[in-house]
């Protein structure tokens, strides 16, 4: 245990040596703002994706965010990916489908979930989940798992995992309608009830519409039209059914259907806007047992599916379905945990000027084991998965984790893991698909100090990933491997409650690159940070994020620099009349010019007024 300890020290000094050598300003800040302060009595947060089997957050070895529904509002973001890029160890860029980059990773190495059911759409957007089709307004809480956690979840898994949250059923009963405008013609409107019945079950139906005139995201292309409108509809519906005192029924479903315009710059003639309709369905439903007091099990079926025509090119069905049984058994000796899981995917694509018709799927079998233990101020979590994809065969990823109290206040924990990922079918079969392309592998190790002191935390994260044979693209677009690629980096973060004012930031510092060329890793920032602030002033209840990052490369060759960028975003509350309220939000409040990426210029100042109905 010395040797181990003596190891993990000496890589935590140098990650810390390696990024700080002229930033000591930061560092100061990040260590300086949050831990003078009393403590606060705070009520416990449980978290669930880390390891499937609930657990309280200050329990949980992993890097971990839980976000409740105050956080969300407070903010002032208006859709999922400008929130998420708030918090520890995320950026958010948008490349046609805005992208999650988790720790520097691709935004597909990060598996995400809606209500349970995993999204995992095949196609050739490489974004991974369309966030921007979740709309946040249906959002209850968010958990964020930083780190390899593909010993629980398998591929797909390799930076960490999202779970959405869009029901609760531990929230009383809810009566809520909201009616706002917005600039650019935007128009909003959303309505959400929940209750609980006499015989104890629970529900919750929220649906809501938006449209708008969009803004011109290619100004200097003077054929186009300047506004690209939009409209979306969106259904979420949660239901908890206790049938006795041993088994419960929870069913959720959240459908979307939208259309909107875009540039299709890479027309042959000149460029010109195209319209898309899509549509989206997650379903699953999970029933929960409880063998013996000290024996659980669960059944989870679920599907999602994501649909897209009208606009050449990219008309094609994503459909992602799975079935698991999970165990979970506590022992004295601690929680064991076993699950089964079958997995297939399905892509159909049609062809077009652009693409080759493709109708395709794959599948996998999977087996996972985990051990975790909590006693005498000293936590362990193993995890181990074996996957067998019907295509690339079987591969192993595990996970470990320890940590130990340093006193009543600091944890030191430390953590390594592997994860792999299969290729999607289009990048198999696709237009640019490549037959021969290999599974990409990673190794993870990092190590972790917190604080935590009632309602104050702080956390110092260090971390190095190696991957292996992770996929890109060759200057004709094709998929293939690159032999290797490295990040390192180093997290702060820290929220802080002072009287009745919520503070918490963040500061991320990350080098990703490709061990083969030694260039950045496109589209990272390699300095990020974030700030977000939620206060009473008089009758007002506002809030706001501002959110920095470096500079970036748009494409591997390291060749488009695009500078770096700051935004603030702004939201204020107030009560004007009974049960009804006043809701302001602000959007890149300053109005800063920017790009996500070289081709498309992002929104300006964005301004949403809206009323509110909530009766008590």
């Amino acid at each position: 245990m010395g040797a181990f300890l003596l190891v993990t020290h000496m890589f935590f000094l140098a990650q810390v040596r390696k990024f700080f050598a002229r930033d000591y300003f930061f560092l100061l800040l990040a260590i300086g703002f949050p831990l003078a302060s009393h403590a606060q009595m705070t009520l416990p947060v449980t978290v669930v994706t880390a390891t499937k089997v609930p657990q309280r957050v200050e329990d949980v070895l992993a890097d971990v965010s839980v976000v409740s529904r105050e956080d969300i509002v407070a903010s002032g973001a208006a859709t999922v990916e400008t929130f998420l890029a708030t918090l520890p160890g995320i950026q958010m860029v948008s490349t046609g489908q805005a992208g999650v980059y988790m720790r520097g990773a691709d935004p597909r190495m990060v598996a995400v979930f809606i209500d349970g059911v995993r999204v995992d759409y095949q196609d050739k957007n490489g974004a991974g989940a369309r966030f921007a089709q979740i709309p946040l307004s249906t959002v209850e809480r968010i958990e964020v798992i930083r780190g390899p956690v593909s010993g629980v979840y398998g591929a797909n898994a390799m930076a960490g995992a999202i779970q959405i949250f869009t029901y609760d059923p531990e929230l009383p009963s809810q009566r809520v309608a909201e009616l706002g405008v917005g600039s650019d013609g935007y128009q909003f409107g959303a309505v959400t009830l929940g209750d609980t019945t006499e015989g104890g079950a629970r529900f919750r139906l929220s649906a809501n519409a938006t449209s708008g005139d969009g803004y011109d995201s290619k100004p200097e292309l003077a054929n186009v039209s300047a506004n690209l409108p939009f409209s979306e509809q969106n259904l979420s519906l949660g239901v908890d059914l206790p049938i006795d005192n041993k088994n419960n029924l929870r069913v959720n479903v959240n459908a979307l259907s939208g259309s909107n315009e875009y540039v299709d710059q890479w027309s042959s003639s000149f460029p010109n806007n195209l319209r898309s309709n899509y549509s989206n369905v997650h379903t699953g439903a999970q029933w929960s047992h409880a063998w013996r007091s000290d024996l659980d099990g669960s059944l989870s079926v679920s599907n999602s599916r994501l649909a897209t025509e009208g606009g050449l090119p990219d008309a094609y069905v994503t459909r992602t379905s799975a079935i698991s049984y999970d165990l979970a058994y506590r022992a004295d000796a601690g929680v064991f945990t076993a699950a089964l899981e079958r997995k297939y995917d399905r892509l159909r694509a049609v062809a077009d000027v652009y693409n080759t018709a493709v109708y395709a799927g794959k599948g996998q079998n999977a087996i996972a084991v985990g051990f975790g233990r909590l006693r005498d101020g000293q936590g362990l979590q193993v995890n181990l998965r074996l996957d067998d994809d019907e295509i690339y065969g079987l591969h192993r990823a595990w996970s470990a984790a320890y940590g130990i109290a340093l006193d009543q206040r600091f944890q030191l924990s430390f953590g390594a893991g592997t994860g792999f990922r299969s290729p999607t079918v289009e990048q198999i079969y696709g237009q640019y698909g490549n037959r021969a392309i290999k599974a990409e592998s990673s190794r993870t190790n990092e190590v972790s100090l917190t604080y935590r002191e009632g309602s104050n935390e702080a956390r110092v994260t260090a971390y190095a990933s190696k991957y292996v044979d992770k996929f890109g693209n060759d200057s004709s677009f094709n998929h293939v491997n690159i032999d290797k690629a490295s990040v390192e980096g180093v997290t702060f973060s820290a929220s802080k409650t002072i009287a009745k004012i919520r503070l918490s930031g963040s500061l991320d510092f990350m080098d990703a690159r490709d061990d083969t060329t030694n260039k950045r890793l496109n589209l990272r920032a390699h300095r990020s940070a974030s700030l977000s602030i939620s206060a009473p002033v008089e009758r007002w209840r506002v809030g706001g994020s501002l959110r920095t990052r470096g500079f970036r490369y748009h494409e591997a060759a390291n060749t488009n620099r695009l500078p770096g960028d700051g935004l603030l975003d702004l939201s204020a509350q107030r009560k004007i009349v009974k049960d009804w309220s006043l809701k302001v939000r602000v959007q890149n409040a300053l109005g800063k010019v920017y790009r996500d990426q070289k081709d498309d210029l992002a929104p300006g100042r964005q301004i949403y007024v809206g009323a509110v109905w909530s009766p008590r």
